[in-house]
């Protein structure tokens, strides 16, 4: 999961290392705080739907995903 990998550390960067791996962990006890899919391999649980909202994650992942300077 290289993607996820790379927007996890950029979490991380961005809002604490404890924060996002509480999100994590609370994703992995089935609390909703995290989840993610790619290449087939899913971990963490889904948050419960919200009426009338959509996030795609993998635009944001992309999004924060660090390209090279030039």
């Amino acid at each position: 999961m290289p993607i996820t990998a790379a927007f996890i550390d950029n979490m991380r960067e961005a809002f604490g290392v404890a924060e996002i791996n509480a999100a994590i962990k609370g994703g992995l006890a089935g609390e909703g705080s995290f989840y993610a899919r790619e290449n087939g391999i899913e971990i963490g649980s889904r948050p419960r739907d919200i009426p009338g909202t959509a996030i795609n994650g993998h635009d944001l992942a992309t999004s924060f995903v660090r390209k090279p300077k030039k």
